[in-house]
């Protein structure tokens, strides 16, 4: 079965040049020898837009497209800060632990050239070994995480271990991917950050907020929710892009039933096509079951189907959670050095990761939302190729309905991503966790709206105790009790 026989709609979106600006006057002179170095003579246009910006201390919220360059775009300020003082510390904040792994691997070049006696980054997430953690916490400027360690680890212990240090000095925060919080996760990163805020003020200091996010209909009102800041918008785009193919597929019915056949039935053949050409490809699929069938019948086929006595099945791989650290990394290590071609993946690879010079996407139905689309064919064409995407519907309403409208997905503007930062659950956990980290008090209303009817409640739980008109987590009491 040919899966190019059903295809329904074709789309062509041509090559874009790119639009370079000079060096910002304001740039550090070794960081324009940095970029003249390394074969970057001149930016584009939204890259010197982001740095101006910023040099002027703006929060700021990046909307350019895939491979645009956004890493560049937020480092360089940072490394600006970072060369005139060495005691700046900047967070990096990545939805994943993949990305926050991929972005080092991205920024690990303009460490080694200045040299990790003037910068030192690394990766801190549940995956770092306790050592190495203590490391970072004592010498490096940059430190990539994830939300999850912001909540569990940074916030409680912002006293303890050289946190207190991090904090004090903390100059930027950077959030990448930032239309992935939406929804109830927004809402726990925008109390979250009312969190960090408050104990930014606690030590004197008071973050400058970078982020980047996929193309969404309101960047600007998303950012202003979780961070409680004014934002300056950049979104005019000044990389270039290369010519890129849409293709959509519409499965056909099984033979006297209304029902499709399964979708895999038609992922398959392109996968097994594309490995035997050694095309790079990433396949996504909705679910980790899907990912391993496919996975296990294209390996099965190819061991079959040998090419002049080649055995093509470890040319592909799955790529999902679930594996060990060690495992993703040597998965992302084999695609970017070509000893695999392709990868089966869940959406774990749809943020930002740049692996290998992947030329062609599959995606195993309509991904949920428009951003979400852009994002997983957007890993295809990043080194400047072309780049072809396939989208197989399923039958489910939205794949149904792109396959009468097409042009829905092309024309239409993306979504809203919406969050509910007063939430009152969402709140109520939030200030249990604001309490334990510094005694609350009612000059905390400001972040907390809802604080006056979360207090009785905590009071009532026995969760906190009111000493001199502060609202103390009763742990803190107990401490103080023994230390009396």
């Amino acid at each position: 079965m040919n899966p190019k026989d059903y295809i329904v709609y074709e789309k062509n979106i041509e090559a874009r040049n790119a639009e370079y600006s000079s060096f910002p006057e304001d740039m550090l002179p070794e960081i324009k020898d940095y970029l003249v170095n390394n074969g970057i003579t001149q930016l584009y246009s939204h890259q010197a837009e982001m740095f101006k910006s910023a040099i002027k201390g703006n929060n700021i919220v990046i909307t350019t497209s895939t491979a645009s360059g956004k890493t560049l775009s937020f480092l360089l300020p940072v490394l600006q800060e970072i060369l005139k003082d060495p005691s700046t510390r900047a967070i990096f904040v990545y939805p994943t632990k993949a990305l926050a792994s991929d972005q080092y691997r991205a920024i690990k070049p303009v460490i080694d050239y200045f040299g990790n006696n003037r910068i030192y980054a690394g990766v801190y997430d549940g995956d770092t070994p306790v050592n190495e953690r203590s490391v970072l916490r004592k010498k490096a400027n940059i430190i990539l995480t994830n939300p999850e360690m912001l909540n569990g680890a940074f916030l409680p212990n912002h006293s303890s271990y050289g946190f207190d240090y991090i904090f004090k000095n903390l100059k930027y925060v950077i959030f990448d991917e930032l239309h992935i919080y939406r929804g109830a996760f927004g809402s726990h990163i925008s109390n979250i950050m009312r969190r960090l805020n408050r104990i930014c003020k606690y030590y004197n200091s008071s973050p400058q907020i970078l982020c980047s996010s996929a193309t969404i209909a309101n960047p600007i009102e998303l950012a202003e929710n979780i961070f409680s800041k004014n934002f300056v918008l950049i979104n005019k785009d000044g990389s270039p892009a290369s010519n890129k193919n849409y293709y959509i597929i519409q499965p056909p019915l099984e033979k006297d039933t209304n029902f499709q056949i399964p979708t895999k039935n038609l992922v398959e053949p392109l996968i097994l096509d594309l490995a035997i050409h050694n095309s790079n490809f990433i396949a996504f699929c909705e679910s980790r079951q899907e990912v391993e069938i496919i996975v296990k019948e294209t390996r099965e086929q190819l061991k079959s189907e040998r090419i002049f006595g080649e055995n093509k099945s470890d040319l592909i791989s799955g790529y999902r959670g679930g594996y060990l650290p060690q495992e993703r990394k040597e998965i992302e290590n084999k695609m970017i050095k070509g000893q695999i071609v392709g990868l089966v993946s869940t959406n774990a690879l749809e943020l930002g990761i740049d692996i290998g010079k992947v030329a062609t996407t599959i995606l195993n139905g309509f991904p949920s939302t428009r951003a979400s689309f852009w994002q997983q064919s957007g890993r295809a064409g990043r080194k400047g190729n072309n780049a072809d995407t396939y989208l197989i519907l399923k039958q489910k309403p939205i794949d149904q309905y792109i396959a009468s409208y097409p042009e829905w997905l092309f024309n239409t503007e993306s979504e809203n991503a919406v969050v509910d930062k007063n939430n009152l659950f969402i709140q109520l956990a939030h200030c249990r966790s604001a309490a334990a980290e510094l005694p609350l008090d009612l000059d905390d209303l400001a972040l907390f709206p809802n604080l006056s009817e979360i207090l009785p409640v905590l009071i009532n739980h026995n969760e906190i105790k009111q000493i001199n008109g502060k609202f103390v987590c009763l742990v803190q009491v107990f401490l103080l009790e023994i230390i009396v």
